[in-house]
């Protein structure tokens, strides 16, 4: 009896949290997987995930459940602040990096290029607030550069609590974003924001030196560029809106990219064993992806990934990894939005 009751329960709870997902889906204008395993999409220019995943390989291979927020733009910071296991806190104790805030520092660890910007990151009110507020229910946060996350116990399974965890993470993001617009760019990037800032002139950019990034509107769609620390150092990311005018689910990723929280669906092969080899597609509408990626926007494509790592997906257009070196950044702008352009064609 006890075996069945639990089992009664975990599907109950699943029926419960898939039907959440569609409500709020619906309600924000989000994708939700045809199983009802997790919701996806874009909330005001931040792009949202929130379901299972499988993480860990092998034996130790698990499923376990995330919300993902992302920044609207890269912080630039190196920066990792996750919870503060007992092992890291007694292994690490001496060489911890400290923000300064010690119910912050006793919580968290902190990892960041250069303590001075992480320190003034955290040492925002607005940062603290948020932070204190999201993990008052969701406690295991986790601050990359990139995004926001927290892991759940289970699948949030009403309306009122999913939507409570969304409008947590976007308050984090909000003053995580608007702290970082507040501190300086990181000392090696110095001499890249003296050089990108004629360059947002030229192009009819608005300059961000703290990033450094330039934002606004090329033949008619808008674009981004901005710093992105990497593994590897700093690169560059430029970013072109597509209006593909249908949701397809697509997600076009490099075949070295492993899958991540963003991929849907099966492997769309076109036929063409060039781009086969050079990219991994996906999607809802498999029909719709092929007619999209057509003989001209494949070509596109191909000269465009020469230049970094593409992504594409219903909204937008990304090629990351591209050399800091401002001479190149106008060229290769207008590769972008006109590959984005082919792609609506």
């Amino acid at each position: 009896m006890g075996v069945l009751f639990v089992g009664a329960r975990r599907a109950w709870r699943q029926l419960a949290a898939a039907e959440a997902y569609r409500d709020v889906a619906r309600h924000l204008g989000l994708l939700v997987d045809t199983r009802g395993l997790s919701v996806q999409g874009t909330v005001r220019e931040r792009r949202l995930w929130i379901g299972q995943v499988m993480v860990g390989y092998g034996s130790e291979r698990r499923r376990r459940v995330r919300g993902v927020l992302g920044l609207r733009r890269p912080l630039g910071l190196g920066l990792l602040m996750r919870p503060l296991n007992t092992r890291a806190r007694l292994r690490r104790r001496s060489r911890r990096m400290r923000v300064g805030m010690a119910a912050l520092d006793k919580r968290y660890e902190f990892h960041g290029d250069e303590v001075d910007r992480v320190q003034a990151l955290f040492g925002d009110e607005a940062v603290q607030a948020a932070l204190a507020e999201l993990a008052t229910r969701w406690p295991r946060v986790l601050i990359t550069d990139h995004f926001v996350r927290v892991s759940l116990l289970r699948p949030e399974s009403t309306v009122e609590d999913l939507h409570a965890l969304v409008s947590a993470l976007e308050r984090l993001a909000a003053a995580v974003e608007d702290a970082r617009s507040r501190i300086p760019a990181p000392t090696r990037l110095r001499s890249t924001a003296e050089a990108w800032e004629p360059i947002a002139a030229a192009l009819g950019l608005a300059f961000e030196p703290s990033l450094p990034a330039m934002a606004g509107e090329r033949d008619g769609r808008a674009v981004l560029l901005s710093a992105r620390r990497g593994a590897d150092g700093y690169s560059a990311t430029l970013q072109a809106s597509l209006r593909l005018g249908e949701e397809l689910g697509l997600q076009l990723r490099p075949q070295v990219e492993p899958d991540g929280y963003w991929s849907v669906g099966q492997d769309i092969q076109l036929g063409e064993p060039a781009f086969d080899r050079a990219f991994v597609v996906k999607g809802w509408d498999p029909d719709g992806v092929r007619e999209r990626l057509s003989a001209p926007a494949r070509l596109k494509l191909l000269e465009l990934a020469q230049y970094g790592a593409l992504q594409a997906d219903d909204g937008i257009l990304t090629v990351h990894d591209v050399p800091l070196d401002g001479l190149a950044i106008p060229a290769i702008l207008e590769l972008l939005t006109s590959t984005a352009a082919a792609l609506e064609a």
